[in-house]
């Protein structure tokens, strides 16, 4: 049999402590204060996620991390999404953490079945977007071209030279000898990158990298690409280089992308 509500009961009953309920006589019964922290510590936790669960892209355009890879794992945390939706639900309607937010000075009179789970939401948010930002080992430095170098099977003979050039100088550096890629990358300062670098083979084919309209060194990536493998890329003190960290000088390096993959995948998965 459903039961008949006395509205004149529930008028007078201004603290709800007979209908725990919200919006009843027209408000939360919260002050301005409260409504504000609530929002905003909400829309905090909010931000930060769709932050972290968009790392993929950047992971995937700026660090050269498989889209495949990065794919999957965008959409396994989409189908979770939706699953914890309902699992959340039921979880906050439940109160199972209800008794620890009342001795925290919580009761729900007061703050509500949601309002307290912020306490913990916020400060998982804020570790994830602080470790988004302290990845793991980026790139690790090359010394050894691979076939899928760009002028992998060019012929350069005993006459190919080489001469370099920094942005702020108008003038190529002497020519000197280039007699491979290889010979080129010093095994322990890799491959130069932070110069422009143009090469001539000894039948007079020139190759030169000197474009600077996409980044400071945008050159850079070109000759990686060109003498060291596709996957190479111009990074800033990689791993294994004498200076390492950024603002290094720059040499063509190799993303560690199973590492990334994985930081990845722990990152969204703590997110979601």
């Amino acid at each position: 049999m459903a039961t008949v509500v006395d509205e004149t009961v529930l008028m007078e009953d201004e603290d709800h402590e007979q209908y725990d309920t919200i919006g009843m006589l027209g408000g939360s019964g919260h002050g301005l204060c409260d409504r504000c922290a609530f929002n905003t510590a909400n829309w905090a936790a909010f931000i930060s996620s769709y932050y972290v669960g968009n790392i993929g892209p950047v992971l995937n355009s700026i660090f050269r991390v498989d889209a495949g890879t990065i794919l999957g794992y965008t959409i396994v945390l989409r189908l979770v999404s939706m699953l914890m939706g309902p699992c959340l639900g039921c979880f906050h309607d439940g109160e199972i953490l209800q008794p620890c937010f009342e001795k925290m000075g919580c009761p729900r009179k007061k703050c509500g079945r949601r309002a307290p789970h912020l306490f913990y939401l916020v400060p998982i948010s804020f570790v994830a977007v602080f470790c988004s930002w302290r990845m793991p080992i980026m790139a690790t430095m090359v010394t050894t071209p691979d076939s899928t170098a760009k002028l992998h099977n060019v012929v350069w003979g005993e006459n190919a030279v080489y001469a370099t050039k920094t942005q702020h100088n108008e003038k190529w550096s002497i020519p000197q000898p280039f007699k491979s890629a290889a010979s080129y990358a010093d095994v322990k300062n890799g491959m130069p990158c932070g110069t422009m670098l143009q090469l001539t083979t000894s039948t007079g084919i020139s190759f030169t990298f000197n474009d600077t309209s996409r980044t400071v060194a945008g050159y850079g990536q070109d000759v990686c690409t060109h003498l060291m493998g596709l996957k190479a890329v111009c990074w800033p003190g990689p791993a294994n280089a004498p200076v390492t960290g950024d603002g290094a000088p720059r040499v063509c390096a190799n993303m560690e992308q199973e590492r990334k993959n994985f930081f990845f995948f722990i990152l969204i998965t703590c997110q979601t």
